[in-house]
């Protein structure tokens, strides 16, 4: 099995999925979804880019985070 998010040189780059240039990472609001808040600024959440912005270090630029690790579970996020 191969990550299409991979930035090995596993697949074609037709088959890959890569970060956009031009994608920006705008925070909602608590219980705010991605589409209302991307529509609120004429723009639109692709679904394909989520993984790039769930990121730790990107994360931690946008949300008061004391720390950022790779965690899972139904409790999650919290703050």
């Amino acid at each position: 099995l191969l990550d299409t998010r991979s930035a090995k040189d596993y697949l074609p780059h037709s088959e890959r999925v890569t970060r956009r240039a031009d994608l920006l990472v705008v925070p909602a609001e608590p219980g705010e979804s991605c589409d209302k808040r991307c529509q609120s600024r004429g723009a639109y959440c692709d679904v394909n880019q989520m993984n790039f912005v769930n990121d730790c270090s990107l994360l931690v630029q946008h949300f008061s985070c004391k720390w950022c690790a790779h965690q899972v579970g139904e409790e999650l996020p919290v703050f």
